[in-house]
């Protein structure tokens, strides 16, 4: 460890900057220009805590050759034991978190064989308890040097550590209840719900609670990435109202985002928090409402720690823990260590006091990409036999000569699920905590999701935002509401809903003036088939890398489109000579009862294809042409959403905005 953290200064010379693990030489470019001394300062950072805790561990292997006595070749015994304990707090490390050495292991070679022996042969408990008692030595060594007071004193000290560092957080006060509690849960589909009929038990804490809700297992959003669906939900508008287009939102955007659920139960005497961790790093940004929020900031800055980070994964091994993530905070940035159970620890330490009635939102990032839930929930659904590169996570790029198999679309789903098992019992735990405090007596709680995720299904890709192909599970979620009372009486209601109908529902349970420019409609009164619009988000890529080139209309990838806001916190935003081509070239998506028409402009053309969703799901059957009426009628109800767009007119079907 003290060789490891002598290095790390040096390692930002040799290193490029990599965008979603590929390296960039703009974004390289735009570090050494502009955030050089930052960029230094925390690998010197990262130096020095290396340093530290080699020197904590100089003096643990220390102590431990002291009470074994041993005085013969003193520098070979304490290489051996440094080496040995070492070994095993890195299989451990590597048993409990694989996602954090998914480099190591796709690099092939010795150390991914030896990552493979472990992670297949070797066990959590059998290693926990021979680090126990490797402190045997190291007490008598403690007895030696300070005699019994200092192994007291050790004793109190391991013990206090050990409970703060894996210790369940808990609730010290007793509530009266009347709260409003949000619950959001990343790419949660509605279809992966045990309780609703999916196969896997993935969500049992869920599932038992199911019976006192109403639920909606239909419910679509209307841009499926997460700052527009977010903002869609608690404004209850169109993303055409709100002007939130897209992840990487320009500050006059910002600026003019309708009134919202949070600001509105503030005025009634709510106390609004928002809680969230990696994924819901949006909810820094977004100017809806809440007195206090509690989220990783992810800026251009983030984006370069979080890579330096990542490339330390012998350094992860030791921190991955409370205390590592209260001396590095940008643990929590880090994609590959979501931790439901974390997060539920600032959620509880956040509401021990917060005054009531209260409006708590809570975003869970688990089942988001690259779906790596920590053990055991990682291995739960999975092929103990698999050994292909989606074994512990999703890698972000694979040679475009790799073809995909049957066992490897397996795998990403098991992952997927065990991610989604990971958030339920995680959201098991906080409303059991929140329960036995009394903050959940005569209270509003709602869990959903931000959007879906596709899973290789057939035409459909892996994630979310890009395209309707495949199905409709990467905008489909569920909703389900407890505490509605005779209002909405318990039970499953098929009906196909909105998310931007959650937040006029809430208020008027509440009794709370609604919102003024809602487009949302209550769910209190009405029922039956509602018509659903979503659109896709900014696209990545370019139409050169893309798998339906043929089918968009072509703009850069986000390296070109995107640029840094040094005046705004150093946020990621959208070039704004992009903004009006992109909302051009978007996909769009009309749902009216078991009928739905995409909205494909390309090069050549506006191309409408229309499906039979209840008989056909995958929409691998386009009835365009089999069915003019219904086509041409859908088209008309599309009009309307085009219509919306602010500054555009509607040519040849294209939206077209003015220069």
């Amino acid at each position: 460890m003290l060789l490891q953290g002598g290095f790390f200064v040096l390692f930002w010379a040799g290193s490029g900057l990599s965008y979603l693990g590929q390296e960039s030489a703009q974004a390289s470019t735009l570090l050494k220009e502009h955030y050089l001394n930052d960029y230094l300062l925390f690998n010197l950072k990262l130096a020095l805590v290396s340093l530290a805790l080699g020197i904590v561990f100089g003096l643990f292997i220390w102590f431990f050759l002291r009470g074994l006595g041993l005085k013969r070749c003193p520098l070979l015994a304490g290489l051996f034991a440094w080496g040995s304990i070492s070994a095993v707090l890195l299989a451990l490390a590597f048993i409990q978190g694989p996602q954090l050495f998914v480099e190591p292991y796709l690099s092939g070679g010795f150390a991914a064989r030896i990552l493979d022996l472990v992670y297949s042969h070797a066990g959590a408990r059998p290693l926990q308890i021979l680090l126990g008692l490797t402190l045997l030595p190291v007490l008598r060594g403690v007895w030696r040097t300070a005699g019994v007071g200092g192994v007291a004193g050790g004793l109190c000290l391991v013990a206090g550590l050990g409970w703060w560092l894996v210790g369940p957080v808990e609730l010290h006060r007793q509530g009266r209840g009347g709260n409003v509690v949000l619950l959001l849960v990343d790419s949660l589909r509605s279809d992966r719900i045990s309780g609703l009929g999916y196969r896997r038990p993935t969500t049992p804490e869920i599932d038992r609670r199911l019976k006192n809700a109403t639920v909606f297992p239909n419910t679509y959003v209307p841009l499926p990435r997460t700052l527009p669906s977010v903002v869609s939900l608690l404004t209850g508008t169109w993303p055409q109202q709100h002007g939130i287009r897209s992840m990487f939102p320009r500050r006059e955007e910002l600026a003019n985002i309708p009134e919202s659920l949070p600001k509105q139960l503030k005025k009634a005497g709510y106390t609004t928090v928002a809680v969230a961790d990696y994924a819901g790093e949006i909810f820094q940004d977004l100017p809806l409402g809440f007195d206090r929020v509690s989220a990783p900031d992810f800026d251009f800055r983030a984006i370069y720690r979080q890579r330096s980070l990542e490339r330390q994964w012998l350094l992860l091994a030791w921190l991955n823990n409370r205390f590592g993530r209260l001396l590095l905070p940008e643990l929590s940035l880090l994609p590959n260590n979501s931790d439901p159970e974390a997060l539920v620890d600032r959620v509880l330490a956040e509401i021990d006091g917060l005054p009531e009635p209260f409006f708590l939102t809570v975003f869970l990032s688990a089942p988001h990409f690259p779906y790596t839930a920590r053990y055991p929930h990682d291995r739960l659904f999975a092929d103990p036999d698999y050994r292909g590169p989606y074994r512990f996570a999703t890698p972000y790029f694979l040679p475009q000569s790799y073809q995909r198999s049957v066992a490897d679309v397996a795998q990403v789903n098991a992952l997927y699920d065990g991610a989604v098992h990971a958030a339920d019992q995680a959201l098991g735990r906080l409303l059991g905590q929140m329960e036995k405090a009394g903050l959940l007596k005569d209270s509003l709680v709602v869990l959903t999701g931000d959007h879906g995720e596709n899973l290789f299904e057939p035409g459909a890709g892996l994630g979310h935002g890009d395209s309707f192909f495949g199905g409709l599970q990467s905008v489909r979620v569920p909703m389900m509401i407890w505490g509605a009372g005779g209002e909405m009486p318990p039970g499953v209601r098929r009906e196909a809903v909105r998310s931007i109908d959650l937040a006029p529902t809430l208020l008027q349970l509440l009794k709370v003036q609604p919102l003024p420019e809602a487009s949302g409609k209550s769910l209190v009164d009405s029922a039956g088939d509602r018509l659903v619009y979503s659109e896709t988000g900014l696209w990545m890529d370019s139409s050169s890398t893309s798998t339906f080139a043929d089918k968009r209309i072509d703009y850069p990838g986000i390296l070109e489109t995107a640029e840094i806001d040094f005046d705004h916190g150093d946020e990621v935003v959208l070039k704004a000579r992009y903004r009006k081509k992109t909302l051009t070239a978007r996909h769009r998506l009309l749902l009216d009862g078991p009928w739905s028409l995409l909205y494909l402009p390309t090069r050549s053309g506006v191309r409408y294809e229309l499906y039979r969703v209840d008989e056909d799901p995958g929409m691998t059957r386009d009835l365009a042409d089999a069915e003019p009426a219904r086509l041409q009628h859908m088209r008309q109800r599309m009009r309307f959403f085009l219509e919306m767009e602010q500054g555009a007119t509607i040519r040849r079907d294209y939206v077209v905005f003015a220069n």
